[in-house]
């Protein structure tokens, strides 16, 4: 699931609320480190402003949480 999920947000000929939609339920599956490295490659090329601050919003909220992830 999460290696579809992570093709569908890479594919920049998606419109960018199905890409964005992909990346949150991607986020969800609680990602690898491995996976984490992967969305941000693809993110240092992303076109589309908006879907670039969004990732890189999340990513940082993300890192900023001081709340432990519940397993």
């Amino acid at each position: 699931m999460q290696s579809t999920l992570k093709e569908m947000f890479a594919d920049i000929k998606s419109c960018p609320e199905f890409r964005l939609n992909a990346f949150t339920q991607l986020m969800r599956t609680h990602p690898s480190l491995a996976q984490l490295l992967d969305i941000a490659n693809i993110i240092v090329r992303e076109p589309k402003v908006h879907v670039r601050n969004f990732v890189f919003t999340y990513l940082g909220n993300m890192a900023n949480n001081t709340c432990p992830r519940e397993e």
